[in-house]
């Protein structure tokens, strides 16, 4: 069932990221999709703060990659936007380090998602009519209604 939700601010927007994560299994993998500054970064950083309160998220865009991890869990985020190809992404070790990852949030996956199998949903994040308002559309074959507060 997709399901689609309006966020008036950034920290609506982490909260459903937060909430989403509570319903994916381990070996989920989330592609994020949308227009630049749209907001999937601060989805990611809502995801992965459920996991890791208080850690510091920022998009991997020039590292690529940030991993956050302890001796439990295991996420990856990645940021693909300065692939051109999916050849790059396979020199990055993408599905190798996805088989090992408990969750990985892609952001920009549209190079990769040739060589990326396994237990995929999807997020795309649009800009709403407002200037902080964001449209979130979440993909998948669950009931999931996030608890974020107007």
């Amino acid at each position: 069932m997709d399901i689609e939700y309006i966020s008036n601010n950034p920290p609506q927007t982490e909260s459903i990221g937060a909430d989403y994560a509570g319903m994916l299994p381990r070996g989920s993998i989330v592609l994020l999709t949308g227009d630049l500054g749209a907001g999937k970064t601060c989805f990611s950083r809502g995801f992965i703060n459920s996991y890791f309160p208080g850690t510091l998220v920022s998009s991997p865009t020039f590292t690529l990659l940030n991993e956050y991890k302890n001796d439990q869990l295991t996420i990856l985020h990645y940021d693909l936007y300065r692939l051109k190809t999916a050849e790059e992404a396979a020199e990055l070790g993408i599905e190798d380090m996805i088989s090992r990852a408990d969750y990985t949030l892609i952001e920009w996956p549209e190079t990769a998602e040739p060589l990326i199998e396994g237990n995929i949903y999807r997020v795309t994040v649009r800009m709403g009519a407002a200037e902080k308002e964001r449209i979130i559309l979440v993909e998948g074959d669950f009931a999931w209604k996030p608890s974020v507060s107007e």
